[in-house]
């Protein structure tokens, strides 16, 4: 995948083509669009009314389709009703509202948990939004984390244990903006 903050490169054979669905799914401070809503500067089907001066935001977003040549047809985002990118340390998945639970079907489900697996000592995470509802997706389990908004903090940390188990466990917590406080 692109790195974070990088342009978009294309994966050879991939284009977006008629889709425009980060344009609904992702949420752009700059023009203050929620997730979920259509961009007031986006045409369905046909793209950005204006692509060559669009926030940077836009620019530097990486579809993980687009760029992964790993990611097969199956992952375009108008035949997963999702969208799937990476932004630092974060694996975010965009779900379509009107499919809200479509990131938990196959083979979908299981790529999110092996990312997951493979991730989690690097500190790679896979964050899942159906619009403002969280959803973190831990090695060992699912934590509904409720509603985040712009600005919330996520707290995710392994849960010491005892006995040597070998078991792992992680806890998470989001820290809400209006408590936190301007600045912090």
């Amino acid at each position: 995948m692109t790195a974070p903050g990088q342009p978009a490169i294309p994966a050879p054979g991939k284009a977006c083509g008629s889709c425009s669905l980060c344009c609904k799914l992702m949420r752009i401070g700059e023009l203050d669009k929620p997730n979920g809503k259509w961009c007031s500067h986006c045409q369905p089907g046909k793209g950005c009314v204006i692509y060559e001066s669009r926030p940077e935001e836009c620019q530097t977003f990486n579809c993980a389709w687009l760029t992964a040549s790993e990611l097969g047809d199956i992952w375009y985002p108008l035949n997963s009703k999702m969208v799937v990118g990476v932004k630092g340390p974060w694996i975010t998945v965009q779900v379509e509202p009107a499919h809200p639970t479509r990131w938990r079907d196959e083979p979908y489900y299981s790529q999110f948990k092996d990312w997951s697996k493979a991730g989690v000592d690097k500190g790679v995470r896979v964050l899942v939004f159906v619009k403002n509802r969280l959803t973190i997706i831990l090695p060992n389990k699912d934590l509904d984390m409720g509603e985040f908004n712009d600005n919330d903090h996520i707290t995710i940390g392994e849960v010491p244990t005892s006995g040597g188990s070998g078991r792992r466990d992680w806890y998470a917590q989001i820290h809400k903006a209006s408590d936190i406080g301007p600045g912090a």
